[in-house]
């Protein structure tokens, strides 16, 4: 007959099995844990790029993106509505001073042309007319003022001659008088007969004004008219690349569209844009540099648009070499503005292990393996970095992206 199993036999050969269990679990985790501990991640060495902390100059500088573009650049626009006749030439061919590249209609330009040109002739003559005629007027009225003062010195001497003769006698007191006024008529028929002159030479210089003030209108029309006929003829007004054309046959231009754009490629410089909250630092002279793959060029701000377009704020760059035969137009660069130049300090070279923290981890090569090292970062400049601590002199790190391994203390170099 079965007997009852005795309730604390049962607890005790549970608590070994539990106590079994979790002895070979823990067995297991402490060799997983030794295992990874023992073993470490490891890396070819072709495969990263290293580096060597050195000491000296550490420029700090703004990283902006920019485009090579001509530094001259001419935006040829239509002062008048025309049309397309004839391409002369096409987009890309050098064009030299005075060169025609397209035909435009240009009839009803020349048309304004010639009538300025008559409407300025008419007025120049009728000027001339104006002033022979006042002239001639003036010296009528000055001929008759001479015979005036003439007349009035011979009156002012009989009436002296009436006034001896009455005084002795020899005349009488009705023919004094008579005297006296001849002279007083003679001497106020002078003073308005002066008068008329002064007033026909003021009329005659208010009308020659006006008629300057026409004259100088029509002068500017004609001008403008002119301009606008040199521009439809279309002829390059320096050497340079016909970069754009209105050439399709026929086509209208308005008034304002471009009709072609011709560009110096001999010269270039760089337009840069950066965010706005670096609008405050940025100044006219500050030194930049700008790269490329294939190249390097110093520069430096030749101005900067005051301006803020979308978050953004633009400037140009005049290149030190602006002919360097590597500048191409439309060239994507990179743009580092110095705004600052420290001291002697230790540095390294840049790369894609900066996370841009000021503080990061870093593999130190040491033998076989990289050593992952805490880093304070100070000054990012166009070449190198700033290290503040934890490096040495004559350190090497790794400078590739090692974000992949930022978990482990330390990684095996093959």
């Amino acid at each position: 007959m079965d007997r009852p199993i005795d309730p604390s036999f049962l607890r005790r050969r549970k608590r070994n099995r539990v106590i079994k269990i979790a002895s070979i679990l823990g067995v297991i985790l402490a060799f997983f844990f030794f295992l990874s501990a023992w073993i470490a991640p490891s890396i070819p060495r072709n495969e990263i790029r290293t580096a060597m902390v050195d000491s000296g100059l550490v420029e700090a500088t703004i990283s902006a993106s920019g485009t090579v573009t001509p530094e001259f650049e001419e935006v040829i626009s239509s002062p008048a509505e025309t049309r397309v006749l004839q391409v002369l030439k096409r987009p890309g061919e050098k064009l030299r001073t005075g060169e025609q590249f397209l035909l435009l209609d240009v009839n009803a330009s020349k048309l304004d042309l010639d009538r300025a040109s008559k409407d300025l002739s008419l007025k120049i003559n009728h000027a001339k007319q104006l002033k022979l005629e006042q002239e001639h007027a003036i010296a009528e009225l000055e001929s008759q003022l001479h015979i005036k003062k003439l007349r009035l010195t011979y009156l002012k001497s009989k009436s002296e001659q009436e006034q001896k003769m009455f005084e002795i006698g020899g005349s009488s007191k009705d023919q004094l008088q008579q005297t006296k006024l001849e002279e007083e008529i003679a001497s106020t028929e002078q003073a308005g007969l002066e008068q008329n002159i002064a007033n026909a030479k003021q009329s005659l210089t208010n009308q020659l004004e006006g008629l300057s003030t026409e004259i100088a209108t029509l002068t500017r029309e004609k001008a403008e008219s002119q301009r606008q006929l040199d521009i439809l003829s279309c002829r390059a007004t320096n050497d340079g690349v016909l970069t754009w054309l209105a050439q399709e046959i026929g086509a209208t231009i308005h008034r304002g569209e471009v009709i072609a754009r011709i560009a110096n490629l001999d010269a270039y410089r760089v337009e840069a844009v950066v965010s706005d909250i670096h609008s405050g630092t940025l100044a006219k002279g500050m030194s930049a540099h700008v790269s490329w793959t294939g190249g390097t060029l110093d520069g430096e701000i030749s101005a900067i648009n005051p301006a803020i377009e979308n978050g953004t704020v633009k400037f140009y760059i005049s290149l030190a070499n602006r002919s360097d035969p590597r500048l191409r137009s439309n060239l994507r660069v990179e743009v580092a503005v110095i705004t600052s130049r420290g001291g002697i300090a230790l540095r390294v070279a840049k790369g894609p292990f900066l996370t841009g923290g000021s503080t990061q981890g870093v593999f130190v090569v040491k033998d076989d393996y990289g050593v992952r090292t805490p880093v304070t970062i100070g000054v990012f400049g166009f070449d190198y970095v700033e290290i503040v601590n934890g490096l040495n002199k004559g350190d090497e790190i790794i400078i590739s992206d090692m974000k992949e391994y930022l978990h482990a203390k330390e990684i095996r170099l093959k």
